[in-house]
């Protein structure tokens, strides 16, 4: 491999990745200005609305559901979550 690439330099990252951390009442203002455009969200579409990885964005969405926010309207498999009543603007 070396001879089809050459001489290879790599250069850490060191802190590169810099994640904002959303507070709480941060994350539920984006989604109540989320879901008065939209009807449902997928999982993606949260992560990139509060700019988070992957497992963090399902972390806060497995609390968001416990706290009676979110709910599942969608399979195990392919959750689609929508507002419960009386959170980011549902009646």
């Amino acid at each position: 491999m070396k001879n089809e690439f050459g001489i290879l330099k790599a250069k850490s990252l060191k802190g590169a990745l810099n994640f904002k951390q959303l507070t709480n009442e941060e994350i539920d203002q984006r989604l109540t200005k989320y879901f008065k455009t939209h009807q449902f969200m997928r999982r993606c579409d949260f992560q990139s609305l509060c700019g988070m990885a992957r497992s963090t964005a399902m972390r806060h969405i497995r609390r968001l559901r416990e706290e009676g926010k979110l709910k599942n309207e969608g399979g195990v498999m392919q959750p689609i979550y929508v507002p419960e009543s009386g959170y980011y603007g549902a009646i």
